[in-house]
């Protein structure tokens, strides 16, 4: 499951620091910050109203990219506009909103950077909380405190929101093998030789997405298109199709991970797709393995 954590508020709200230590504990996540974001990606662009409107397409062009890779993303952007934040949801699959709730006096008294001295001087135009407005999130999908509470504290609250989008999205893995199990086999007759599928396969699969999970089509052939080609053209439902020739190897000695395997050789499969749904359905883990 892949998910973008959207940090909100203030200049000197805590994003940065809340976003970085979740970084630590999770570094499976891309971490953007908005103003390492501003001195590369978009350091050709100023803070005028549409300047600030191109750099938010940028980032949430860049966050959708990263999601549609399967990679999690942590922002800490100002992002002070209700709209801007709503595009990123509508556009990035599984996109909450994280505001760090902090009041404009209290962020200006942090001041780690010197930003508010300068705008009140003047010498920066359009400063959010200053000289342009910050609009509080409407339904932001948690609200940290991080006015009154510790680092460790705001943390605490994360931790429990991001597991319980673990366990919403929680999607268990299937690996279906190819030949004997999706399509009828008796032996290895040669390259190409693509047999009827098993009866029940498509329905069984597509019963099986519906119920949450990923399938992953496992194959030792080398005809990775012809397979693909052949799922479609029988209306069969996958994810994926992992080839394991001998120059594909994984990490677990080449089979990809899964929380079932079926194959021909093994007990899980009896040739039977609607008992081996109801298998599927009560399994829990291997015996003597």
């Amino acid at each position: 499951m892949s998910y973008t954590l959207w940090f909100t508020g203030l200049s000197g709200s805590g994003k940065s620091t809340v976003a970085e230590k979740f970084k630590q504990m999770y570094p499976q996540f891309v971490l953007l910050d908005g103003d390492v974001v501003r001195k590369g990606l978009c350091s050709d662009l100023g803070f005028s109203k549409e300047d600030r409107s191109e750099n938010m397409r940028r980032l949430i062009a860049l966050c959708a990219l990263f999601n549609s890779n399967d990679k999690c993303v942590i922002t800490a952007f100002i992002s002070p506009y209700e709209k801007w934040r709503m595009k990123a949801k509508e556009t990035i699959r599984n996109c909450y909103i994280v505001y760090c709730n902090s009041d404009l006096n209290t962020c200006e008294k942090r001041d780690v950077k010197g930003l508010y001295k300068k705008a009140r001087a003047g010498e920066i135009p359009e400063f959010t909380g200053i000289s342009s407005p910050y609009e509080i999130p409407e339904n932001a999908d948690l609200v940290l405190d991080t006015q009154n509470k510790t680092v460790e504290e705001c943390m605490t609250d994360l931790f429990c929101f991001t597991e319980e989008l673990r366990k919403k999205h929680l999607k268990k893995t299937i690996c279906v093998d190819f030949d004997g199990v999706i399509t009828d086999y008796d032996g290895y007759k040669g390259w190409g030789n693509l047999h009827e599928p098993v009866f029940g396969v498509a329905e069984t699969l597509a019963k099986l997405r519906e119920d949450g999970w990923k399938i992953i089509v496992h194959t030792t052939r080398n005809e990775t298109r012809l397979i693909e080609d052949y799922m479609n053209n029988h209306k069969i439902p996958f994810d994926e199709i992992n080839r394991n020739s001998d120059g594909y190897m994984h990490a677990n000695q080449g089979k990809p991970y899964a929380d079932i395997y079926l194959d021909d050789r093994s007990l899980t499969f009896n040739g039977n797709w609607s008992k081996t749904y109801e298998q599927i359905k009560r399994f829990k883990t291997w015996k003597g393995r």
